[in-house]
C-alpha cells in the first residue's frame, strides 16, 4: 500500500502538469518576421519545441537565405511570454524571449569566442 504522502505528491504533480498544459501558449505553425542588427529574420515555430529561422536580408549578402532548423528548450514565463534557448551547430548560444502579447522579441546570443549581443525588436505575423 502506498503512503498518504506519496499519493499526495503524485496528485500534486498531476494537477501541476494539467495546469501547465492548460496554460501553455500554442504557437505551433506561427510565422513571424523581425529585424535586428541589420538582419531581417523569419522565424517559424514548429511542433515539438522546434523552430526554423531564415535570414531574409543580411549585411553580408552571402548570408541571405541562410536557414536552420533548431531544437529548443522552451519556458513559458507567463501566457504569451516565451523563452527559447538553443545552441547552433557552430557553437553560438541563443536565448530569445518572444512576447506575443506586445509583438516584441528580445534576442540574446553568445558567440563561441564569448562575445555577447543583445537587441530587441517588434515583430509582425
Amino acid at each position: 500500500m502506498k503512503s498518504p504522502l506519496f499519493i499526495a505528491l503524485l496528485l500534486s504533480c498531476a494537477v501541476t502538469m494539467k495546469t501547465y498544459a492548460e496554460n501553455s501558449f500554442n504557437i505551433d505553425d506561427t510565422v513571424i518576421k523581425y529585424s535586428v542588427s541589420g538582419y531581417e529574420i523569419q522565424m517559424e515555430f514548429l511542433p515539438e519545441n522546434k523552430l526554423r529561422w531564415t535570414y531574409l536580408n543580411a549585411p553580408n549578402k552571402n548570408e541571405i537565405g541562410k536557414t536552420a532548423l533548431e531544437t529548443t528548450d522552451r519556458t513559458d514565463l507567463r501566457t504569451g511570454l516565451i523563452l527559447f534557448a538553443w545552441t547552433e551547430t557552430k557553437g553560438t548560444h541563443v536565448i530569445d524571449i518572444f512576447d506575443f502579447n506586445d509583438n516584441k522579441v528580445y534576442a540574446n546570443f553568445i558567440l563561441p569566442n564569448g562575445e555577447r549581443y543583445q537587441s530587441q525588436s517588434n515583430f509582425s505575423k
